[in-house]
């Protein structure tokens, strides 16, 4: 029966999110590529694409991936975050070296800068999943 259980769970593993699976239509991050256009995006596992041991970091991975499997709390977080000027940083030197005119030199958002907030707001949610 295991086995029939471990057969079933690769089997929807392998579908798209949409139909239970773990495979999503990401964003294409740099660098692009005329294969990899900015505005492009490419199939990805949710998993390969949101893993980190920080809960932070995973849910600001899966906003990227694919913001419909967040909470609308959530996804109106970092959808704000992006806007608040406290979760910006000036752009590194290689940064503004990559940049095409002065007006792209502005600060860039930082996720990291987010996750003190974060944790706050919903970082109790998964100390309350776990005991269950």
């Amino acid at each position: 029966m295991s086995e029939v259980i471990e057969i079933a769970l690769r089997q929807l593993a392998g579908k798209p999110a949409n139909e239970g699976g773990l495979w999503v239509d990401v964003p294409n991050k740099p660098p692009y590529s005329e294969d990899n256009p900015p505005d492009g995006t490419h199939e990805a596992s949710l998993a390969d694409e949101t893993w980190s041991p920080d809960p932070w970091r995973r849910s600001y991975e899966c906003w990227l991936a694919n913001p419909r499997l967040l909470s609308r709390a959530e996804d109106d977080f970092w959808r704000n975050a992006q806007k608040d000027p406290r979760y910006r940083r000036p752009l590194t030197r290689e940064e503004r070296e990559d940049v095409e005119c002065e007006e792209d030199d502005q600060p860039v958002f930082e996720p990291a800068l987010a996750k003190e907030e974060w944790e706050r707001r919903f970082g109790d949610q998964e100390a309350l999943e776990s005991e269950l």
